[in-house]
């Protein structure tokens, strides 16, 4: 029986990543019979590049099923820092009705209220182009990932992004550039594990961020960022340097790794030294950003990983 809080990875035509936010009446996949209506269940994806972030109902048989296969992992029981996971998703995500022409945005809660009482922004998917037409979609950074079938390094930009997640309990997930279906899971459960270990302090989280933003590298400005590219494909479609993991600044020295700046923040703040690996379970030890379905499956599989197989 799947839960609240699951992980559903679809495989087929590709890969997938759905977080559940209410199981429905579904009872496994071996069970759908045609009309059932256990098939439907409620989820959270980046459904497409056309979309965004939405929480809405889909039909496993209908328009899931057909040459697809599933697999369901959930945080283990003893991965206390992964509960906040699905809250931090239903923030983000904006609630997509059956006829798919009108959206709601999350639930609004003591963290999502802007001083003027407005929501956070939709979530978009990334896909688009700057000004002079050059593509400068989050997509080809987490594509490159998936080409070289790596796990995309857990690196100083991928700590300072989540605790900027964490600290977004009051703010849109990314206002303007967007995300990707894995990327956006694997970052709602680093943002769950960082608000877990600041012990829900906000005002923690806060100064965490701030310290990390201080002793990043400098980024080049954006026209500089967004105009230099390369070509990529039999088309040689210009793609933004920007989009690929290999444009983070990275910490301010280079001498420093990650753990250093780890350690050092984790001090100031808590009092005491932590580790990535005290602040994060395994299957978390990624760039989110640029994170792909097949990278984070192979990930929460693993034995030790911080979940366990469901389905």
């Amino acid at each position: 029986m799947i839960q609240r809080g699951d992980i559903i990875f679809r495989q087929g035509a590709f890969h997938h990543t759905m977080l559940v936010t209410d199981p429905k009446n579904f009872v496994s996949l071996e069970s759908i019979l045609p009309g059932d209506a256990s098939q439907e269940i409620e989820v959270i994806h980046a459904a497409s590049r056309d979309t965004a972030v939405y929480r809405e109902i889909i039909d496993i048989d209908k328009s899931e099923a057909s040459g697809n296969w599933f697999t369901v992992y959930r945080p283990a029981p003893h991965s206390v820092e992964l509960s906040n996971g699905l809250p931090f998703a239903r923030l983000w995500a904006h609630l997509r009705t059956a006829t798919q022409k009108q959206t709601k945005q999350g639930p609004l809660t003591t963290y999502s209220i802007k001083k003027d009482g407005a929501r956070g922004k939709l979530t978009p998917y990334s896909y688009g182009l700057s000004e002079s037409g050059i593509d400068i979609s989050r997509y080809y950074g987490v594509q490159n990932s998936l080409r070289t079938d790596i796990n995309p390094p857990f690196g100083f930009d991928a700590l300072y992004r989540a605790f900027k997640w964490a600290a977004r309990q009051r703010a849109g997930f990314s206002e303007n550039r967007g995300t990707t279906c894995c990327a956006f899971v694997t970052a709602c459960f680093q943002a769950s594990s960082v608000d877990f270990h600041m012990g829900g302090d906000h005002k923690k989280v806060s100064k965490g961020l701030m310290l990390l933003t201080e002793l990043r590298g400098e980024k080049l400005p954006k026209p500089a960022r967004y105009e230099a590219f390369v070509e990529v494909g039999r088309e040689k479609k210009k793609v933004a340097l920007a989009t690929y993991q290999a444009s983070n600044p990275g910490g301010f020295h280079k001498a420093f790794g990650v753990n250093d700046y780890c350690k050092f923040v984790t001090k100031e703040v808590l009092g005491r030294e932590m580790t990535i690996e005290d602040l994060f379970p395994p299957a978390l030890l990624v760039d989110a950003k640029y994170n792909y379905s097949r990278n984070f499956e192979r990930m929460v599989k693993a034995p030790g990983s911080g979940f366990v197989k469901v389905l």
